[in-house]
């Protein structure tokens, strides 16, 4: 086929006809669809995270105003809505699948649960004996999930805002977390180990 290949370019075309697919080609650069720069930011642990329909983002970890969270139209550059009520630096923000509601964790020590359409937190939790590090939001929307430095790994029903399970078999603080399988199995992570 190789051979057919180069017999055709050497007669009717100057062009390869067989493109290889091998990392030697340099990919195609991608350009920047858009960009906008924050007034008055001034990062320290900058998060960000896009809004189900992908139209919003939220972002948080401004050094002058710890604790709020920016909610901005993407194509405007707007600011919608500032959601306030940590009163530490957030670490992580988690939306859920059907775009119903936002979840927050900061060094605070505290979850909070966001509506979109409210700029105060409709459930804040302190499932932790510490900060808490890292959050996450079944694809079913029933269950938060939260990491933090005690060491633990805490399954939240969306139900009643309780702790149905713990994972306390961690030797650290558990910094991210994910789910494989259709939410059937939960991966955490340390500093040192998964």
């Amino acid at each position: 086929m190789v051979k057919q290949a180069m017999s055709w370019v050497d007669r009717y075309h100057d062009q390869p006809l067989l493109v290889p697919l091998s990392c030697w080609i340099p990919p195609k650069k991608v350009e920047r669809i858009l960009s906008f720069t924050l007034p008055e930011w001034r990062p320290s642990c900058t998060i960000l995270q896009p809004t189900y329909n992908h139209q919003h983002l939220l972002i948080a970890g401004n050094e002058s105003s710890i604790g709020l969270v920016y909610m901005y139209h993407i194509t405007s550059q707007l600011l919608i809505r500032t959601f306030k009520g940590h009163e530490r630096r957030i670490t992580s923000i988690s939306i859920s699948c059907d775009g119903s509601f936002f979840a927050t964790t900061s060094t605070d020590c505290t979850v909070r649960i966001w509506n979109f359409s409210k700029d105060k937190a409709v459930h804040i939790m302190k499932p932790h004996r510490g900060r808490v590090i890292c959050s996450l939001i079944t694809s079913d929307c029933k269950y938060v999930i939260t990491g933090g430095t005690d060491s633990c790994a805490n399954v939240i029903s969306v139900e009643n805002w309780e702790v149905v399970h713990s994972f306390k078999d961690h030797t650290g603080t558990v910094v991210s977390l994910a789910l494989a399988s259709n939410d059937e199995f939960l991966v955490t992570g340390m500093f040192q180990f998964i």
